[in-house]
């Protein structure tokens, strides 16, 4: 058997196997449909695509800016496999932003009896966040700790990102409509 040296895929010591599997029934037994997989995540305005074409052996050198870096972050949903709702500023998330996105984003576009799931970031307790979510009909189902792998739009992240950056490195568009031109065409967003 050939061995060779490979990336280790990680999980968290810290995750209970117990509320893992908990999660697990109480998403079975939901109507797929209901439910609404929400996420958030972030990119600095000096990010480059990370791959060239050159040949084999010697490294590709590449150059990105040093200078300040403006943090640009994105919320969006995943429904039905489909990512819905994106919501795209400048600066990092916090209680405030998040409910302005739960009230003018992504609860308009929701079906009553939708459940929304999502992990323990504090931002995503507190305030008004149950009674906006619970006024719009829908309901609120958290991750158990240190499981972003239940959550399917975790994987979305590594392709809007990679898209962003690609746009960047080949075009003359701005960061704002590199990030704009992914959602619409990875998102099916108008």
């Amino acid at each position: 058997m050939l061995v060779i040296l490979k990336k280790k895929t990680f999980g968290y010591k810290e995750q209970k196997q117990e509320d893992r599997e908990i999660f697990k029934r109480e998403i079975a037994s939901k109507d797929f449909a209901s439910l609404v997989y929400l996420d958030e995540s972030g990119l600095n305005d000096n990010e480059v695509y990370q791959k060239a074409w050159g040949p084999k052996g010697p490294r590709i050198y590449g150059c990105k800016s040093g200078g300040k870096k403006v943090r640009h972050s994105m919320i969006s949903a995943l429904q039905n496999k489909k990512i819905i709702a994106p919501f795209v500023f400048e600066g990092s998330c916090n209680r405030a932003v998040f409910e302005i996105y739960l009230q003018k984003v992504l609860l308009p576009k929701l079906a009553v009896g939708s459940v929304i799931i999502m992990d323990n970031a504090a931002f995503h307790k507190g305030g008004r966040i149950a009674t906006l979510v619970k006024n719009a009909g829908c309901s609120i189902l958290y991750l158990p700790a240190y499981s972003p792998d239940l959550n399917p739009i975790e994987n979305w992240w590594f392709v809007i990102k990679n898209s962003i950056c690609y746009l960047i490195s080949t075009t003359k568009k701005s960061f704002k409509q590199c990030m704009q031109s992914v959602f619409q065409s990875l998102c099916h967003v108008n």
